[in-house]
C-alpha cells in the first residue's frame, strides 16, 4: 500500500470518529468533553489529509514516490 493511501484512510477514519463523537453525544445528552474530542478528531483528520507531501517545485503530491519527483525530476530532500 502506498503512503498516500494510508494517510487518506487514516484521515477518513479520524473524520468518521470525529463526526460520531460530535453527533452521538449531542443527541443522547453526552458530556461536553466528548463533543470537544470529536471536533479535535475532525480537525486532526483535516490536518492529516493536508500533510500529503508535495514537490516544492511543481506542487504534485509525491508522498509515495521516494526521493525524486516523477513529474519534474527534482530530487527531494
Amino acid at each position: 500500500m502506498s503512503k498516500s493511501y494510508i494517510l487518506n484512510s487514516v484521515s477518513a477514519l479520524m473524520g468518521l470518529a470525529g463526526v460520531l463523537l460530535v453527533v452521538v453525544p449531542m443527541f443522547l445528552g453526552g458530556s461536553f468533553i466528548l463533543i470537544v474530542l470529536g471536533f479535535v478528531l475532525l480537525a486532526a483528520g483535516v490536518v492529516v489529509r493536508a500533510v500529503n507531501v508535495r514537490c516544492p517545485f511543481c506542487h504534485h503530491i509525491v508522498a509515495d514516490c521516494g526521493g525524486q519527483c516523477p513529474y519534474c525530476g527534482n530530487i527531494l530532500a
